[in-house]
């Protein structure tokens, strides 16, 4: 049988994708629409490809955006600790020049321990993201493992 032309290659295509969005599979089309196995398998596998580069597409878009979110997070967090820490050593500083009230002093200095602490937690995390590759990168490099 000879090779279809353009536009018969233009309807098959159009009458696979059809099937091919319902999830239909291969063989099934084949029988239904009377297309060669190899024919219809090898369409799919060009949706296929399509679909792929679309979804890897909005996946990293996705990653992307949520990476962004992690950090402005992280660094919204930050701005709060940071504050809350000055605040702290200047009520500390106070309290230390009156020499009063050492439950209130000693329960502000455990505070301020905790928030140093969290502003080292937080930090990392923010470090951990902001260095974590992104879902193109993963992929670059994955690409070229298969490569060598």
């Amino acid at each position: 049988m000879a090779r279809p032309s353009k536009l018969d290659s233009f309807e098959i295509k159009q009458i696979l994708y059809e099937h091919f969005m319902n999830g239909m599979d291969s063989l099934p089309v084949a029988k239904i629409t009377g297309y060669d196995i190899k024919t219809v398998r090898k369409y799919y596998e060009e949706f296929m490809e399509d679909v792929q580069k679309i979804a890897n597409e909005d996946l990293a878009e996705h990653f992307k955006e949520n990476r962004s979110r992690a950090i402005y997070f992280y660094d919204m967090r930050l701005d709060k600790l940071l504050s809350e820490e000055n605040q702290l050593e200047a009520i500390i500083s106070k309290i230390k020049l009156s020499n009063n009230n050492l439950k209130k002093y000693s329960a502000l200095v455990k505070r301020l321990e905790q928030v140093k602490h969290m502003i080292l937690d937080v930090f990392n995390l923010k470090e951990k993201v902001s260095n974590t590759l992104s879902f193109s990168e993963i992929i670059y490099v994955e690409g070229t493992k298969e490569n060598d």
